[in-house]
């Protein structure tokens, strides 16, 4: 049981053709307008594959996160309104949960004097497996036709890396099981089943044991809190 060696190729190489002349293109120049240069705003969702992959890849929003005030001058400009399309969704960072390398290879470019960020691909369909509707399994397929990737092997070391993800949710929020989602996955997309506990989670935590081994803590803090427990009562 082992990490197999993340791809870098598609990764480390990847510099894509942004094409504005799109409707999530020409909605990104609206929003940018809005805030002040140097402002960096980011993509995510399916607006940037319909940007860097296909024009016909249609999106009905344009997902983003950027300064705080963003939210409110889209409102104040009719960019929310969902009688346009698309309409613009302003989130939060933490809305775009993927791996936690995807700002290394993110690509940053200019637009009238902000920076837009967009994720590598790679990151966008990881993050589409929190919902993985048939809409998201389209994205998959899209970018396989236009990249070649990711195979299954790409695929299983990237969620290794962000074996994070498969974690439980917490009490407070409605969380989609990823097992489940990339059991679907794999079944639609590499044409079978996968064990995700023994080809993904434990080849990944028993790579994070090794690492945490020297600095694992002495003291047990289940049983400190147990005695402190007993001893107020």
């Amino acid at each position: 049981m082992s990490i197999i060696p993340t791809p870098s190729l598609w990764t480390d190489s990847w510099e894509p053709q942004i094409d504005l002349d799109t409707p999530a293109g020409r909605t990104l120049e609206e929003i940018v307008r809005l805030v002040p240069v140097g402002t960096r705003i980011t993509l995510f969702g399916s607006a940037p594959l319909q940007i860097c992959l296909d024009p016909q890849f249609l999106s009905q929003d344009v997902d983003c996160f950027g300064p705080t005030e963003l939210k409110k001058l889209v409102d104040d400009h009719g960019l929310s309104e969902t009688s346009r399309k698309p309409y613009v969704q302003v989130c939060h960072e933490l809305n775009f949960r993927t791996s936690p390398q995807w700002m290394n290879r993110a690509h940053a470019f200019p637009l009238e004097g902000r920076i837009v960020v967009i994720p590598h691909p790679i990151d966008i369909l990881i993050a589409k497996l929190h919902r993985m509707e048939e809409k998201d399994l389209k994205a998959f397929k899209l970018v396989r036709e236009k990249t070649g990737h990711p195979t299954e092997e790409e695929m299983i070391a990237e969620l290794q890396i962000a074996v994070d993800l498969f974690r439980p949710g917490f009490d407070e929020e409605k969380a989609v099981d990823m097992k489940v989602t990339t059991r679907l996955l794999w079944r639609d997309f590499f044409g079978h089943d996968i064990d995700v506990s023994e080809k993904i989670i434990r080849p990944a935590l028993l790579i994070r044991k090794q690492g945490f081994a020297p600095d694992n803590p002495v003291t047990d803090y289940k049983a400190e809190l147990l005695r402190l427990a007993e001893g107020s009562s």
